[in-house]
Order: structure tokens, then sequence, then C-alpha cells
């Protein structure tokens, strides 16, 4: 068996981005390992992968999305495999990116890889997001993603060994990348970030967590996303508490407060990573 595989959820929604993303794994620089795709509700699945030379395996699966999440990390964690890649399937991928996971967790356990954003249609808008951010050169801790998260479920790569054999998630969890591996780190591994490969991180109306201009739509729904995070966190880890508490508050009063009020939680970062935009 391939010692890596390379997990994606694909539902309804994501379908018309199936050909870009499957052309970009069959194009990889390194074509030894499994494609798993964990499928929520699409029908005849198998005639979309047909005209591509991967090796595949569909599991299918049902639940919110911190569910089939949950059913994903515990499959792989149970798997055959040693490493997995993940990915989003309305994105696409630099040719080496199977290549360098695997030569990069051969010396750390989780990689993250840089995005580039693309619009709809997957035209480039801007390279190298994260590139430049300072915070990423000396790795990232569980420390690192109190405030923000940098490593989602569709750019990063894991030594199957430090996922746990049954990953449970809050049900109703948003932010489930930032929970998973919030929990991984805080077991006190650190999290290695490289711009030398990189994902094409789509941004359209329809995804959940774009890197888009802070609206005050968007500040109402970090602030939600943010105080649900902390809650979950608290459960297992007493420090988080305040914030919960502190986010709670701000979550309370949002439609009584002012322009000028939600401006000064708003941060006016460059390259903003997820959900770093609203600070207490």
């Amino acid at each position: 068996m391939d010692s890596c595989c390379f997990a994606s959820v694909i539902f309804e929604g994501n379908v018309p981005f199936l050909p870009k993303f499957l052309t970009s794994l069959q194009e990889q620089t390194d074509t030894n390992f499994t494609l798993l795709l964990f499928n929520d509700g699409v029908g005849k699945l198998e005639t979309h992968l047909d005209s591509y030379e991967l090796p595949f395996k569909i599991i299918e699966t049902s639940g919110s999305i911190a569910e089939v999440r949950a059913q994903l990390l515990s499959y792989v964690a149970n798997s055959d495999f040693d490493n997995t890649v993940f990915g989003d399937t309305d994105d696409f991928f630099a040719p080496n990116r199977i290549e360098l996971s695997k030569q990069l967790l051969q010396q750390h356990p989780i990689i993250a890889h840089d995005v580039w954003l693309v619009n709809e249609l997957g035209q480039l808008l801007e390279p190298n997001y994260w590139k430049y951010r300072p915070e990423l050169l000396q790795g990232i801790s569980y420390k690192s993603l109190v405030h923000y998260n940098v490593l989602g479920l569709g750019n990063t790569a894991i030594q199957n060994k430090v996922l746990p054999k049954e990953f449970k998630i809050p049900a109703d969890l948003i932010a489930v990348d930032w929970y998973v591996f919030s929990n991984l780190l805080k077991e006190g591994i650190r999290a290695f970030f490289t711009a030398e490969t990189y994902i094409y991180y789509r941004q359209y109306e329809g995804n959940t967590i774009g890197l888009k201009k802070l609206t005050l739509q968007r500040f109402e729904r970090e602030v939600s996303v943010k105080l649900q995070h902390y809650r979950a966190m608290a459960q297992v880890d007493t420090q988080f508490e305040s914030l919960a508490t502190s986010f709670g508050n701000l979550h309370a009063k949002i439609s009584t407060l002012s322009e000028a009020e939600i401006s000064a939680f708003m941060q006016q970062q460059d390259h903003p990573f997820w959900w770093e935009q609203v600070q207490l």
C-alpha cells in the first residue's frame, strides 16, 4: 500500500470544481498516493473519476460538517497509511505538494502550506499570501493558535501517528480545523510552515471561511465563530474560559454597538490568518 493518502470531502456544491481538483492531483510530481474521497451525498461519484489516472477509494459519509470531518480523521488514523495530505475539493494545488509534503513529514509531524488566493473561476488574485508573515518563521505552536488559525484541513499534511484513533468534535462546530489542530498542538508538538508549496485557495461567496476584507456582516460572523470555538476549547483547557466569556459579552451587545465601536475591534492586518481580524 502507498504510504501516503490525500483525503478530501466531496459534496454536491463542490462538484463543479472537481475537474480542476483532480487534474492538479494527477499532475503531481509524486503520484505515489491514494486519493480518499469522503462522499457526502454526491450520486454516481465514480463517473467523475473515470477519466483520471488516480488510485482512489470512495468512503460514503453523512452528518454535519464537524461529524464528517471527524469520520475522515478517524478513518485515516486507523488506516495503514503513514501520512495524510489534506485538501478541499474546491481548491487545487502546486505540482510539488505531495512530493514536498512527504519530504518534510520525515522531519515534522504537521506541515502547513502557503495559500495563493484565486477567484471563483480559478484566476490568480494574490500569490504568497502568508509567505512573509513573521509569526510563521519559528513554527506553529499551541500558543500560536489561541487568537487565530493557520492550519486548515485544506492546507496541511500530517503524520497519521499523531492523530487519536477516535476524534471527537462538537457536532455543530463551524471552525472545525481550528479546533482539531489546537487539540493536536495542545499535546506539545509543533507544525512547520513552508511557502515552497501551496494551495490555490478559492475565494467566493459560498465558501465558509475565505480571506476577504472584513465587513460588518463578517464581523458578526467572526465573533460568533470565535465564541463557539472558545467555548469548545474551554471544555478541554480552562485558559480559554476568559476568552469565551469576553466574546460572549461582545456577542451579546453587537446590535447596540456603533460603527466606530465595531471598528475598534477590527484588526487592520495585511494578509490576515483565519479568524484574526477580530481581537479584543
